[in-house]
């Protein structure tokens, strides 16, 4: 039965890399996080369209890269 799930060492690993990346991603400006938002928005939108769920994804991230680059 344990063949089918990850050792104890691996998940302490997995659980570390969460942890790490979400310190990460707390120190990214509100810019950057709403642009992390919008691209989950944008990779979730065909998957759930299969599925019947309509999301609207913003356009805010695309203003804001706008913004940055004058």
């Amino acid at each position: 039965m344990s063949e089918h799930f990850p050792s104890k060492k691996v998940m302490e690993k997995i659980y570390q890399d969460i942890t790490k990346r979400h310190q990460l991603m707390s120190k990214l400006p509100i810019e950057e996080k709403i642009k992390c938002l919008v691209s989950i928005q944008k990779m979730a939108n065909p998957i759930l369209k299969k599925r019947g769920k309509e999301i609207r994804v913003w356009g805010i991230g695309l203003e804001l890269e706008s913004q940055q680059n004058e």
